[in-house]
């Protein structure tokens, strides 16, 4: 395997790790904030706890898309090459 596909296998698995922890972190912030806010006390201690984490989760995933977006760019940049 020369070089330059070995980068490329590895950033492949680069973007399908960092899609793989941001569906992660969508799931646990939908359970998060079903579980804790909408079945739970939305103004009790566990609801506005609930509510942190979920948006702890959802801040968390949104990087992880990000950093998916970059791997895909990067590797449809040495696919051209």
């Amino acid at each position: 395997m020369n070089n330059s596909s070995a980068s490329n296998h590895v950033t492949s698995h680069r973007s399908d790790r960092q899609l793989i922890y941001g569906l992660t972190c969508l799931l646990l912030a939908l359970l998060s904030l079903t579980i804790g806010v909408f079945t739970g006390n939305p103004v009790g201690i566990s609801g506005i706890a609930s509510l942190a984490l979920g948006l702890l989760f959802a801040c968390t995933m949104i990087f992880f898309f990000f950093r998916y977006a970059h791997f895909t760019k990067q590797e449809e940049k040495t696919q051209n090459k």
